[in-house]
């Protein structure tokens, strides 16, 4: 979260100093990648958010025994 922000800063940094310099269109692609990679990484999340519904529906659909993880090997019949 903090690397976000860090990248986030020295992205504006970068455009600031385009504005200053007096370079318009490139302070405007880097604004534009800015919007881009960002727009990525929000659509990148809505999937997995929508993956993640999906697997949850699907686990209140089955019934309670498929649910359950045994944590070790089921043994066969008249083993143990």
């Amino acid at each position: 979260m903090m690397n976000e922000i860090l990248a986030m800063v020295d992205d504006l940094k970068k455009i600031k100093t385009k504005l200053v310099d007096g370079d318009m269109p490139g302070a405007i692609k880097l604004i534009d990648e800015c919007i881009a990679y960002k727009e990525k990484e929000v659509k990148v999340f809505e999937t997995w958010l929508e993956d993640e519904i999906k697997l949850d529906e699907t686990k209140e659909q089955l019934p309670f025994e498929e649910q359950i993880q045994f944590p070790f090997p089921e043994y066969p019949k008249g083993v143990r």
